[in-house]
């Protein structure tokens, strides 16, 4: 080919590409449709797929938001066996039976109970109500000082409704703003006194605590209890549980008269292998805390996927 041909077919190439570009802005917008398309669209591998005699169910809870991960570790159980009548609700009570943890024998007999959680994840709330449910089940009337509240938070964080729920319950409640005063504390009532902490989120990054959390929850009389509420997303989870994974967690669930917690939400707690020990609402102070139970949670899985 000569030159001048050559010269001609680029030439000729590059009209047909002025011709044929996309300016960014119809780009962006042609990738926000593709995107709106894919958004509810359900992705599956093929032969996969084919290999399973009720396929409609599977898809059905890939829809409703339950992962793929989840729906393959309990595909045998769900799908093979035929003798099952609400395969549906059959799914709902094996993922709710993975999930919950009996809770209610380890806060009666545990020695200490540090409530850790994000700020505005209802902790405070959480640690009225439990030390309420305590006070009803353990305790009798005259024997309200071997239930103690401590907050420790930094020296001007404000804990006036801590202090509101102590009053209400006629507990005794103190603060401590440092670790070693928080292992000075424990230590000097772990023995005498039943201890709640309500941990400020911003002294969980204390130097030196989430070690000391690690180490002390290895007794069994030391219990972790992550508050976690109903609306938080898959990547809070996964930050949340990330960070105190080797403290031995429970997953208090909370603000759940507020909000629902989605399939793929419930999901991501199966996948990291959370258990969840405490099911509690929001809009009273005390009561509205619930024990988590395989059958309760079951339930509402099926009532939140209707």
């Amino acid at each position: 080919i000569s030159n001048t041909n050559t010269d001609d077919i680029i030439n000729e190439t590059d009209k047909k590409c002025d011709v044929n570009l996309v300016d960014m802005e119809t780009f962006s917008k042609f990738t926000d449709k593709i995107e709106n398309i894919l958004k509810n669209m359900v992705m599956y591998d093929i032969e996969e797929f084919s290999s399973h005699k009720n396929k409609s169910l599977t898809i059905e809870m890939l829809k409703k938001g339950f992962s793929k991960r989840i729906i393959s570790e309990f595909q045998d159980k769900i799908i093979n066996n035929q003798e099952i009548e609400d395969q549906e609700l059959f799914f709902y009570h094996y993922l709710a039976k993975k999930l919950v943890l009996p809770f209610e024998d380890q806060v009666l007999n545990s020695n200490v109970i540090f409530i850790n959680g994000p700020t505005g994840s209802g902790k405070t709330t959480l640690c009225a109500k439990i030390s309420s449910y305590i006070l009803d089940n353990l305790f009798s009337a005259n024997e309200k000082h071997k239930l103690s509240i401590l907050n420790f938070a930094p020296k001007s964080s404000e804990y006036s409704e801590l202090l509101n729920f102590g009053k209400l319950l006629n507990l005794n409640v103190s603060s401590v703003s440092s670790l070693e005063s928080l292992i000075k504390y424990v230590e000097e009532n772990k023995d005498n006194t039943k201890l709640l902490i309500d941990v400020s989120q911003e002294n969980k990054n204390l130097s030196g605590y989430i070690e000391y959390l690690e180490k002390i929850t290895l007794n069994k009389k030391y219990l972790n209890l992550i508050a976690i509420p109903a609306s938080a997303n898959k990547n809070m989870i996964n930050s949340i549980t990330s960070f105190y994974k080797n403290s031995f967690p429970s997953i208090g669930l909370t603000k759940l008269d507020e909000s629902h917690i989605s399939a793929e939400e419930l999901s991501i707690f199966a996948e990291l292998n959370c258990k969840i020990g405490v099911l509690s609402g929001s809009r009273s102070i005390i009561g509205s805390i619930a024990f988590a139970k395989s059958q309760v949670l079951a339930q509402y899985m099926k009532d939140i996927s209707i």
